[in-house]
């Protein structure tokens, strides 16, 4: 993952920095696979918060102007408290207007 940059002959102050992420999937429950594994279960059900987190530091460490996000932020209209949180909760760290 990381940041294209395209030669434009632009200064830095012309440019617009951002990151586009899609179908980001906070807090999905991956139903059936505690089934097979609980370890497993376990890793995949933090592996959305733990992908989103790379997506904020990547938007910090580049200083991006704004974050473009597509698709389904969270897995079902049934989204946790704690998914919301934690989407909100990214873009304040990263100061990215929601």
């Amino acid at each position: 993952m990381g940041v294209h940059h395209h030669k434009t002959g632009l200064s830095d102050k012309n440019c617009l920095k951002f990151v586009h992420a899609a179908d980001l999937h906070l807090d999905s429950p991956f139903i059936g696979v505690s089934e097979i594994s609980t370890e497993l279960a376990g890793q995949l059900s933090r592996a959305t918060f733990n992908a989103y987190e790379k997506i904020i530091e990547l938007c910090i460490d580049n200083e991006v102007d704004f974050l473009l996000v597509s698709g389904d932020i969270y897995d079902s209209s049934d989204k946790s408290l704690y998914a919301q949180l934690k989407f909100v909760s990214g873009l304040t760290i990263a100061m990215l207007p929601v």
